[in-house]
């Protein structure tokens, strides 16, 4: 009877026992699949963080790409727009750090169907009339693979830099029109140096007050033909300067030349 309960109390001690590796067991798996949870939150907070600081950092890279191209940039009067369309639309950038990466590219124009104003990229974020609209695109991967965490994110949104190449455009071409009506009408200027010098001085210093109404500036030079030709070649150059970007102030500048020839002088059919 004695043996009977001795054994009887050895089978208890052991279930209770197991009971308890059991539910030891049970409490570390549970507290291992809450740790591993934690880390996946923990990599998923920092992926996103990653993600939202390198999309920042591909657009402000962008940006001054673009403003170190117009700044050492001497743009033609005539297609100022479409030269800067063609490298807005060719330029993109990739930037990462640790598990993430980003790459970001630029098109010019204006795209409603674009997300927000991003932000972080004031005061560069949204578009504002008659400056330089961009759509800025950004691709963004990630992932820790030893937690099986992945980030994957497309954005597009509005930016500008405040450059009016309409405007610059615009100034150039009434400035070079307003120099040629001038020496057209002013008779005999045409074929003399001085003449024409100081039609031209004149015509300037006009130009040059209304441009900075505007905010822009205005630098004309000329060259007078051998005599007897009676041809003045005029060349405008008009700039927007103090532009504020993100690397600091710059101008953006642009020029177009004319020659200027007496009615009497140019060829049969010429205009």
């Amino acid at each position: 009877m004695g043996s009977r309960a001795g054994v009887g109390a050895t089978l208890a001690a052991a279930v209770l026992f197991s009971s308890l590796l059991v539910s030891n067991a049970l409490v570390v798996s549970g507290s291992q699949q809450q740790l591993a949870l934690t880390e996946q939150s923990n990599a998923e907070s920092y992926l996103a963080a990653g993600a939202s600081a390198l999309a920042v950092s591909a657009g402000l890279s962008l940006l001054d790409s673009l403003e170190s191209h117009l700044a050492a940039t001497l743009l033609s009067c005539g297609n100022a727009s479409s030269a800067v369309e063609a490298f807005l639309d060719g330029l993109s950038t990739v930037v990462g750090y640790d598990h993430v990466s980003a790459r970001g590219s630029f098109a010019e124009g204006q795209n409603e169907s674009l997300a927000g104003n991003m932000v972080s990229l004031a005061p560069y974020s949204g578009w504002q009339a008659g400056d330089l609209d961009i759509n800025f695109s950004v691709v963004v991967r990630g992932g820790v693979p030893g937690l099986g965490v992945t980030y994957s994110s497309n954005q597009s949104h509005p930016v500008y830099l405040p450059v009016d190449l309409g405007r610059l455009e615009a100034f150039c071409s009434d400035s070079l029109e307003a120099d040629e009506s001038a020496l057209l009408g002013s008779g005999g200027s045409l074929c003399n140096a001085t003449e024409a010098g100081n039609v031209l001085t004149a015509q300037t210093a006009a130009e040059a007050a209304l441009g900075q109404l505007m905010g822009l500036g205005l630098n004309a030079t000329w060259t007078v033909s051998q005599p007897g030709q009676c041809q003045v070649k005029v060349t405008v150059e008009v700039f927007q300067s103090g532009t504020d970007g993100p690397a600091g102030p710059f101008t953006v500048s642009a020029e177009e030349a004319a020659t200027v020839q007496s009615p009497a002088e140019r060829p049969n059919g010429s205009s």
